[in-house]
């Protein structure tokens, strides 16, 4: 699987990985999973996707919260599935959450 890194201040990480399962030909699989570094808790993690050239859905997450990092007992990262038609090159993404009751959200671009 490859997988595509967005480290946000130290305290959000976001990875992107393609799976070897496609349910068709024309369909790509792929994990997200949002891990969080800090001794801060992130709260109302959302995240959003489009694309200009196919299709796209982003399956629910598996939760909008992440407990501070633990060495001794890791908390599970959110995951989230994303399922593309085989066009899409190029997705536009924002992550939106909470750090220190801050809102945070960043944007970026992901060449596939």
């Amino acid at each position: 699987s490859s997988g595509i890194n967005a480290e946000y201040g130290g305290a959000v990480r976001a990875m992107l990985y393609k799976t070897e399962n496609k349910p068709e030909p024309s369909v790509n699989v792929f994990l997200i999973t949002i891990t969080n570094s800090s001794t801060a808790p992130i709260d109302d993690v959302e995240m959003s996707m489009k694309t200009d050239c196919g299709n796209l859905k982003l399956a629910t997450a598996s939760s909008k919260h992440i407990s501070p990092f633990s060495p001794i007992c890791p908390y599970p990262p959110i995951q989230q599935v994303l399922v593309t038609t085989s066009e899409v090159s190029t997705i536009n993404y924002t992550l939106n959450y909470k750090y220190n009751s801050q809102p945070e959200s960043k944007c970026g671009t992901l060449t596939l």
